[in-house]
């Protein structure tokens, strides 16, 4: 949740290894990895023709990285499904608004972001009131056409209504029962140090009653500012792709 006035600097994961994220996710039973390509602070993890408030102006690889490449590259090589989120909001964008300029912009990513990284299996976004371009979903469609579209109500076919978000008494997140998320940690979505984490339990019991509602289940895994998933997140991971992997074998019986 930057303010989008961030200094392009602050970024350099000197031991950023996606190929570390995708083998400890794998583990962990997750069969496809959702990246945030932008947030709204409107900073960008690829370098984009749109504007320079991205890599490239970061000391990170310098400024020839892409975090987007290396992350799809990985989970082709490890047989990851692949997506990206990209918020529609962006708050360093100067023509943010209602208004044919930003949607233009906003156009411009989204086709770098799905003709540049091969197949894409998911594109998540939240579609807000001031991206009102209806031709949005037929882009993403005509660009990537066996892609799901989740706007915060699943596009499983030719149609998308974005509805209500819920929350549940336990902190899960969920849409039309088609997709529910929550975070490994209980304070953040991103990377914390001193991270409060959910248990085992909550995160099992989490996913049992999930998946008996039909619903897809994301797992929101930050990694540190150096680029890595640490070990106190990994074995959370683990103890979770553990107990799936269980649930699986009872399942095929």
């Amino acid at each position: 949740w930057g303010s989008g006035t961030e200094d392009p600097a602050m970024f350099n994961p000197t031991a950023l290894d996606c190929e570390q994220w995708v083998l400890t996710l794998k583990k962990g039973g997750f069969k496809m990895v959702i990246l945030t390509a932008k947030h709204h602070d409107g900073f960008c993890l690829w370098p984009t023709a749109t504007t320079d408030h991205s890599v490239v102006s970061s000391p990170w690889r310098e400024g020839k990285g892409d975090v987007v490449r290396e992350l799809s590259e990985a989970c082709r090589k490890h047989d990851m499904k692949f997506g990206f989120y990209l918020s529609p909001w962006d708050r360093h964008a100067p023509t943010y608004g209602d208004s044919p300029a930003y949607n233009a912009y906003f156009i411009a990513q989204l086709t770098e972001l799905l003709t540049n990284y091969g197949e894409i299996y998911t594109f998540f976004w939240d579609i807000p009131p001031k991206i009102k371009d209806p031709s949005l979903n037929e882009l993403v469609r005509r660009l990537q056409p066996g892609i799901y579209i989740n706007d915060r109500g699943f596009d499983v076919g030719d149609f998308s209504t974005p509805e209500r978000e819920y929350k549940s008494s336990d902190g899960i997140r969920f849409t039309r029962m088609t997709e529910a998320c929550n975070s490994v940690g209980e304070q953040s979505w991103g990377y914390r140090s001193n991270e409060d984490f959910y248990s085992i339990r909550h995160l099992t019991a989490s996913i049992d009653r999930m998946m008996a509602m039909g619903a897809s289940y994301l797992l929101n895994v930050g990694p540190t500012g150096e680029g890595i998933v640490t070990e106190e997140y990994a074995a959370r991971i683990r103890r979770v792709g553990d107990w799936y992997n269980r649930m699986e074998g009872c399942l095929e019986c």
